[in-house]
C-alpha cells in the first residue's frame, strides 16, 4: 500500500511539474508575440490635414536593407507598403505620434551621390527631398559615410544620416502604404443601405406589390 501510495503521489507530482513547465513556456511565447508584435497602422486622415495614407511602426530592429525589404514585401489593404516618404512638417508630425522617440528608419538615403538625398521607393521614388527636418550639423557624413535616413535622433523627432557603410544599426523602421481606394465609414455605408431599401419598396408599391 504504501509504496502504490509513493507512486500515486509521485505521478501528481510530476504532473503538475509538466503543467508548470507548460505554463511557462506558453506565458514566454505570448511574450515574445507581444514583444515582436507591430503597431496597428494608422491612417492620417484628409479631415486632419492628412492624405489618407496609413502608416505603421515596425518595432522589430533591422538594418537599413531589411527594413526596405521588409516595406516593400509588406501589404496592407491591399496596397503595398514602402519605407515613408516625408513630404511636410504636418506628416512628420503625425507619424512622431506613432513611434513617439524610437529611432526608425525612413526611407531618405544619398547612397547613388553623395549629399545628393532622394526617396528610394513609393510615389516619390528617385525625387529629391522637398522638405527636410535634419538634426543640427546633420547631415554629417560620420566617419566612413552614412547613406540613410533616420528619424528621432533627438526628442523632437529631427532626422540623421546614419548606417553604411561607417555603422551596422538595428532599429524600427516606418512604412507608408497608399489609400487608391477609398473605403466607405460604416456609418456611409448604412444609410446606404436604408436609402437603397426605402427606393426598392417606393417601387413596388407603385407596382402594386405587396412587401
Amino acid at each position: 500500500m504504501k509504496s502504490t501510495n509513493v507512486i500515486k503521489t509521485m505521478n501528481v507530482m510530476i504532473k503538475s511539474k509538466s503543467i508548470s513547465v507548460s505554463l511557462r513556456g506558453l506565458i514566454l511565447s505570448i511574450s515574445c508575440m507581444a514583444a515582436n508584435a507591430n503597431a496597428t497602422p494608422m491612417q492620417w486622415e484628409i479631415a486632419d490635414g492628412g492624405n489618407n495614407h496609413w502608416y505603421e511602426f515596425i518595432t522589430l530592429g533591422t538594418n537599413e536593407f531589411d527594413a526596405r525589404d521588409n516595406a516593400l514585401n509588406s501589404n496592407y489593404n491591399g496596397e503595398d507598403g514602402y519605407l515613408v516618404t516625408i513630404l511636410s512638417q504636418g506628416e512628420q508630425d503625425f507619424i512622431k505620434t506613432l513611434n513617439q522617440n524610437s529611432r526608425a528608419w525612413i526611407g531618405a538615403s544619398d547612397s547613388i551621390t553623395e549629399g545628393s538625398w532622394l526617396w528610394m521607393d513609393g510615389p516619390e521614388s528617385g525625387q529629391e527631398l522637398t522638405y527636410e527636418f535634419w538634426a543640427p550639423r546633420e547631415p554629417n557624413n560620420h566617419s566612413r559615410g552614412e547613406d540613410y535616413a533616420s528619424m528621432n535622433w533627438n526628442t523632437s523627432g529631427q532626422w540623421n544620416d546614419w548606417g553604411t557603410p561607417a555603422y551596422d544599426i538595428s532599429i524600427g523602421s516606418i512604412v507608408e502604404y497608399n489609400n487608391s481606394v477609398d473605403v466607405p465609414e460604416p456609418s456611409t455605408l448604412a444609410i446606404f443601405a436604408l436609402g437603397f431599401m426605402g427606393l426598392v419598396s417606393r417601387k413596388l408599391t407603385n407596382n402594386n406589390i405587396d412587401v
